[in-house]
């Protein structure tokens, strides 16, 4: 794949050897319209409609090897059900069953190869695969559904994006809202997938929902809303920026200049990884204020035990 000005430009090429001497090559250009899993399918297909034609005039042939550079395509080649690049698939399997089933001696054998290693027949056929990225569209299929599967995602991405630009940011979340939106999750949340604790306490604070005097004047007024440094009113900017009881912890969470900035803590990827390590050692938004403790796992003694049926109520002759 090349790119020609800033679109991706996809070439698929095959090339056969037989006793070890060049015997055909053949490019397909595939245009913007394809992904390289397509160009590898397709490499596939045509190489296996180049191999047919070769052995009709060679009958001494009784094995062929395919090598590809591509895992995904030598896992799904040889099965023509419904998936991306299904046509190319069925094309490879209609003509390899044709040749299994013309003499019982015939084999078939479909194989990963390393790319970019030196391998005389992988490096060869790069040549006119790159060729064919500056061909135009010569492939049997219009748009590969691997390619309009993409298209849509990026269509749909790029009106989110858009819509969340132009949305004036209100309530508790402003302040952190600044992360434009992605299809993958984000770095925190893969990291912490097993931290599930200090996972939610981090999104409960960008959030402002954080277990705070803040949050608790709000849902439950009758329970204390001062912090036990003293401050009348507990607030995560309170706990975060001032709250002599975090004092030790709040070096970690200032930027370059010496400040804690909330818009930059809560809502940057640098600033959320100061605030997860804040979390982690002070363990400050918990319940009790105190820092995260190990839990045991459960063992075989913890495991509840299985009711007695016999002790259950029986229904008596009389009540039914």
């Amino acid at each position: 794949m090349v790119r020609k000005k800033g679109f991706p430009q996809v070439g698929a090429a095959v090339v056969g050897y037989h006793k070890g001497i060049e015997v055909f090559s053949r490019k397909m250009g595939m245009g913007g319209r394809a992904k390289v899993y397509n160009g590898e399918m397709a490499g596939l297909a045509l190489g296996t409609k180049m191999a047919s034609n070769f052995d009709q005039n060679h009958p001494d042939i009784t094995q062929i090897y395919y090598f590809v550079d591509n895992s995904a395509a030598v896992g799904v080649i040889f099965d023509p059900k419904p998936q991306p690049g299904q046509l190319y698939a069925a094309k490879f399997h209609w003509r390899m069953v044709k040749f299994l089933d013309d003499n019982a001696t015939h084999t078939i054998e479909i194989n990963w190869c390393c790319s970019h290693c030196k391998i005389q027949g992988n490096d060869r056929a790069d040549e006119p695969a790159k060729e064919a990225t500056q061909m135009a569209w010569n492939t049997p299929i219009g748009t590969p559904r691997a390619y309009a599967l993409h298209r849509a995602k990026a269509t749909t991405h790029a009106a989110w994006a858009q819509d969340w630009k132009k949305a004036p940011k209100r309530g508790q979340f402003a302040i952190s809202n600044r992360i434009p939106p992605s299809l993958n999750p984000m770095k925190h949340f893969t990291e912490l997938q097993n931290q599930q604790e200090v996972f939610g306490h981090l999104m409960q604070c960008c959030t402002g929902h954080a277990y705070t005097g803040e949050f608790r004047r709000q849902f439950f007024p009758e329970k204390h809303i001062a912090c036990k440094c003293g401050e009348t009113l507990q607030t995560h900017k309170h706990i975060l920026r001032s709250c002599t009881c975090y004092t030790n912890h709040q070096e970690s969470l200032q930027n370059e200049d010496g400040e804690i900035a909330l818009p930059e803590l809560l809502g940057t990827p640098k600033g959320i990884a100061a605030l997860t390590k804040f979390l982690k050692e002070s363990g400050t938004f918990t319940f009790t204020g105190e820092k995260y403790l190990p839990k045991d796992a459960p063992t075989f003694e913890d495991k509840p035990e299985p009711p007695d049926i016999d002790s259950k109520d029986k229904v008596s002759d009389s009540d039914q």
